[in-house]
């Protein structure tokens, strides 16, 4: 009598691969605009490519819809949603989408190529120090939280999922059975009785009912993988806590608590007690060195840079300048350019106003929200963005999730077209305008309550012309003074100092501007936020 597969071994998509046959006999030249260049696996649903981005020759991944499924629209569905999450998705620990389309055999999906191996292999090949798998385990749960944030949950978190780059990156990948939580239901059809995902990772609550999940399915699966990384090996659905120290047993015993209401909620607070695990003097000495603290910064430095946009934009209408005081920058800041389909520009900058370890998942979470806030204008010149009402949105978003989250925020809309130019600042921050045609500086602010503070709040927006060669600097700290003598002597100096840059290129000048603001008034500046200067120049 043959044996019954193991539980633990049975297939991620039920009754999708027996008997299956590949329909596509020979290797394909050309996948849509992609040239081919070998196979790299099968699976149920279709297979995976390798080929050449056209335009830059980088080597990409192509998944091909099998054409036995073609005629189902099932999984023509699935397929097509699985495009659309990643689409949804911008972070470096998650896989990149290149395309998607149609070609002579079906429909495929074009991803970013990861030179790297998968979690699994790691495992299995690697022994790590507990500090360095804390370190993977922190970049899965940051995608997590990028995900989670636009309305995603994963639903097959397990080590094959995720990728571990040459430089020691995350990567998370394979959305096929990945849920729109905003969209409630699935068009993955499945047997009564049957699983949804790999059964040694899936929460007890996606056994019973894999349709019907939350974010914590997510977070119990990143718990059973902690627990392998840490242990060295896989576990095969046999969780011993009793192997890990008493304050890595309550994070993970957490993580994995079968009731939904006693495990994380929500993974910040899986980041947090994950990072202040990090810092305990007990794991220092139990590691044997005193780096651990300076090593886990320099990760979390590192996380944090891979939040903020890796350049300042090139964009012909702007010539833009970003500016920190090198001492101040903070976890919990960010700051992002969009430029929308219709020509119009929008820069935000933000920061955490408490934690800052906590600021760093925070920052994660409001980058997220504005992705998915902004995502139509990016594409759609038919809309027309409307800063107040965003703005709104926003503080509503945060101001009424489980977690009370406060930014102080800025916002600064550009809009060529209309010779217009809008700005809401939320909590500190001011807005310098210098017209071309005028000498005199126009000094700009409107007093808004930091973003998640009050849900009823009805905000104010500064709306201004805005000419060619015009000057904006917006700086993180506010003049307005009980004194009106020191306010006027501030505006004053701050007019000085700008006169004085004025000949450089806008990150010259933001730079030059900023060391010589903080030079001038040190008790101001260490009186704010670390939110950036921002110098932008209309040229044209």
């Amino acid at each position: 009598m043959k044996e019954k597969t193991k539980f633990y071994k049975q297939s991620t998509l039920p009754n999708l691969t027996v008997g299956y046959i590949p329909s596509i006999n020979k290797m394909p030249k050309k996948i849509g605009p992609y040239k081919v260049e070998t196979q790299l696996s099968k699976g149920g649903m279709g297979l995976l490519y390798l080929g050449l981005h056209p335009k830059t020759s980088a080597l990409v991944v192509i998944k091909v819809l099998s054409p036995r499924y073609m005629t189902h629209p099932e999984m023509i569905a699935q397929f097509l949603r699985e495009a659309k999450i990643i689409a949804l998705t911008n972070h470096p620990n998650i896989i990149k989408l290149y395309g998607q389309g149609e070609w002579e055999d079906g429909l495929y999906i074009a991803m970013e190529f990861v030179r790297g191996i998968s979690l699994k292999q790691f495992i299995i090949q690697q022994h790590l120090s507990i500090q360095s798998c804390l370190e993977i385990v922190l970049q899965i749960s940051y995608a997590l939280l990028h995900l989670h944030s636009n309305g995603v949950i994963h639903r097959d978190l397990k080590p094959e999922n995720i990728l571990i780059t040459e430089s020691g990156s995350v990567k998370v990948i394979d959305f096929g059975i990945a849920q729109l939580n905003r969209e409630g239901t699935s068009p993955l059809l499945i047997k009564e009785g049957e699983f949804l995902g790999t059964p040694s990772y899936v929460s007890p609550e996606q056994k019973r009912d894999p349709l019907s999940v939350t974010f914590t399915t997510d977070i119990y699966s990143l718990g059973v993988i902690a627990f392998e990384l840490i242990i060295g090996k896989l576990s095969c659905g046999n969780i011993q806590l009793s192997l890990l120290s008493t304050g890595l047993q309550k994070i993970i015993k957490k993580a994995l608590e079968p009731t939904i209401d006693k495990r994380y909620n929500d993974v910040v607070d899986l980041i947090t007690d994950i990072t202040t695990y990090l810092k305990s003097e007990t794991l220092n000495k139990k590691m044997g060195f005193n780096g651990v603290i300076k090593e886990v910064w320099d990760s979390l430095e590192k996380s944090h840079q891979e939040l903020l946009p890796e350049t300042i934009p090139k964009w012909n209408a702007l010539d833009i300048g970003i500016a920190y005081l090198d001492h101040d920058i903070s976890l919990g800041s960010y700051y992002d350019f969009f430029r929308f389909a219709d020509q119009s520009y929008l820069i935000v900058t933000a920061e955490y106003i408490q934690s800052n370890i906590q600021g760093l998942s925070y920052s994660g979470m409001l980058k997220g929200l504005i992705q998915a806030l902004i995502r139509e204008y990016l594409t759609t010149n038919t809309l027309t963005f409307q800063p107040l009402s965003f703005v709104t949105l926003l503080n509503e978003m945060l101001t009424f999730s489980e977690k009370k989250v406060h930014f102080i925020f800025q916002l600064l809309y550009l809009s060529p077209i209309k010779d217009q130019y809008s700005f809401i600042s939320c909590g500190h921050g001011s807005l310098l305008h210098l017209p071309t045609e005028a000498k005199e500086i126009r000094f700009l602010s409107n007093q808004n309550p930091p973003l998640g503070e009050n849900p009823y709040h009805a905000f104010c927006e500064t709306t201004e012309n805005w000419n060619e060669e015009d000057l904006l600097v917006v700086y993180p700290f506010d003049v307005a003074s009980s004194k009106k003598k020191d306010e006027d002597h501030v505006e004053k100096m701050l007019k000085s100092i700008i006169d004085e840059q004025l000949s450089l290129s806008a990150q010259s000048q933001a730079k030059a501007i900023l060391n010589k603001i903080s030079q001038t008034f040190p008790k101001l500046i260490k009186k704010h936020p670390t939110t950036p200067l921002l110098l932008i120049q209309r040229i044209m």
